[in-house]
């Protein structure tokens, strides 16, 4: 089993415990995780500005580390890297090397879901949330299901649903950079849906949706709301963290 860590989380020391956890809760269902060192960015900022050529390069250098690991899943726990590597990497991989992807890549929540071990590792977890949708997960992938299912599987856990769960938190894109004023005036919107909301953490897959969201609960002053990752979740009503 390949995991792709992603910048976000290869560098981000906020962000790191995500991949821990996810690694915790792989190896605890039985599986040999392959994360290669020369793993590099999946391409995604490199396609938002153009750079083709070392867009093709860096898609290229990730296939074959993968491949040479003889993974036949990569995950990814990022929504971007996600979006990159499903539906962008096999075209130029082909394109570039007359060759298939040599693995499947899937989402962790959605290689996860249904998983006939997963039900006899979770323990009792006492919390309220509720889940956001990233944009990239949601309209790149397809996945909004599989993340409330894990989450609706945690004995003693209580899923609430929030009020236009899939509109923009203005985290991505480099919004916050490019139109600082709009970036505010969505994510205000964004906290709207949660002020009748008793929680205790918004669940998300998405690196950049986690930081934009915490920067909106402290606005709002809403500090002891967590902002967590489903790897994160998990691990904890594994008691692995």
């Amino acid at each position: 089993m390949g995991l792709f860590v992603g910048c976000n989380m290869d560098y981000d020391p906020n962000l790191m415990p995500i991949a821990i956890a996810a690694c915790k809760v792989l190896l605890r269902l039985g599986y040999e995780l392959a994360i290669p060192a020369e793993q590099v960015c999946c391409g995604a900022p490199l396609k938002e500005v153009g750079a083709t050529e070392q867009l093709k390069d860096l898609v290229i250098e990730n296939v074959e580390v993968f491949k040479n690991t003889g993974c036949t899943h990569m995950l990814t726990l990022c929504a971007g890297c996600g979006v990159s590597a499903k539906n962008g990497w096999p075209e130029i991989y082909q394109k570039n090397t007359g060759q298939e992807m040599p693995f499947k890549v899937q989402d962790f929540t959605e290689f996860l879901v249904g998983h006939s071990l997963l039900a006899e590792n979770l323990r009792s977890f006492k919390m309220k949330v509720t889940y956001h949708d990233p944009c990239l997960l949601k309209r790149g992938l397809g996945i909004t299901e599989e993340p409330r299912k894990l989450l609706r599987g945690i004995p003693e856990l209580e899923f609430l649903e929030m009020p236009e769960s899939d509109y923009c938190c203005s985290g991505g894109g480099g919004l916050r950079l490019t139109n600082f004023e709009m970036a505010k005036r969505i994510l205000k919107r964004k906290m709207s849906f949660l002020k009748d909301m008793d929680i205790g953490a918004i669940v998300t897959c998405c690196p950049t949706c986690i930081k934009q969201l915490k920067i909106g609960l402290s606005q709002e002053r809403r500090d002891k709301v967590k902002v967590l990752h489903p790897a994160v979740v998990l691990a904890q009503a594994m008691g692995l963290a």
